[in-house]
């Protein structure tokens, strides 16, 4: 990847570690401004709703969820807790 994704990508894995609120503040910052600048992605492009088929069979899975990059997209819905039905 080029160099400016590399840095947001380092500028995230160093804020999920840090404890400094003001290290983790000025590196948000810093992702932040590089999203302005550059336009990485539009937050209000492709966060539509998704239609989902499931089987008769497979159990437990919630009438409505999401499915959003910031949410890994199904791993909100929990889909170690679905199962088939015998």
């Amino acid at each position: 990847p080029p160099q400016e994704i590399k840095n947001l990508y380092k500028w995230w894995e160093e804020m999920k570690v840090t404890m400094d609120e003001k290290e983790r503040i000025r590196l948000g910052k810093k992702i932040l401004r590089s999203q302005a600048e550059n336009l990485w992605t539009i937050g209000t492009v492709g966060n539509q709703p998704h239609v989902v088929l499931v089987k008769n069979r497979l159990r437990n899975v919630p009438p409505t969820g999401l499915f959003a990059y910031d949410y890994f997209f199904e791993t909100i819905n929990h889909p170690e807790q679905f199962f088939l039905k015998r």
